[in-house]
């Protein structure tokens, strides 16, 4: 993806025009290790195994979650991965400071009552996709321009 903000890569020495050729958006040359981040990115055919270990990973945690009482703190272990610990502040607010290895977007909490999702999002390159359906979902729309639409039909 941060290989696409270029319209060809040459490494043309003789070209300073930003992102045309050889020079990002700050002047600077690149170089295969600097144009794109190299990434192995999963194949969708077979991926569904991800997916489902991420939705057991994300059972775990929030039974953990589930059970950490006013005032205390509970280490997150899902199928022996450590992500840190999770603790309840006396006001029953989450504080998530000490986890890891979860995306931003799963430990946002609003209060007491709000409680931090912990959901594994296995799939995208910051990881904020939770499911190969919203990838694909995701991917018809940005690269095909097509939208998903729902289709109910009603029995007579």
């Amino acid at each position: 993806m941060l290989g696409q903000r270029f319209d060809s890569v040459t490494f043309d020495g003789q070209d300073s025009i930003p992102t045309k050729d050889a020079v990002d958006e700050l002047g600077n040359r690149v170089t295969m290790d600097t144009v794109a981040n190299s990434r192995k990115t999963v194949g969708m055919f077979g991926s569904g195994f991800i997916e489902m270990l991420a939705r057991q990973i994300t059972a775990q945690l929030q039974a953990v979650r589930d059970t950490t009482p006013i005032g205390a703190s509970r280490p997150l272990f899902a199928k022996g991965i450590s992500f840190g610990t999770i603790t309840r502040n006396l006001d029953g607010t989450w504080n998530t400071s000490r986890v890891s290895g979860i995306p931003a977007l799963s430990l946002i909490s609003s209060g007491p009552t709000d409680s931090p999702s912990l959901i594994i999002r296995p799939f995208h390159q910051a990881g904020n996709v939770v499911s190969l359906r919203q990838f694909t979902n995701n991917a018809f729309n940005h690269h095909h321009g097509i939208q998903y639409a729902l289709i109910r039909t009603e029995e007579a």
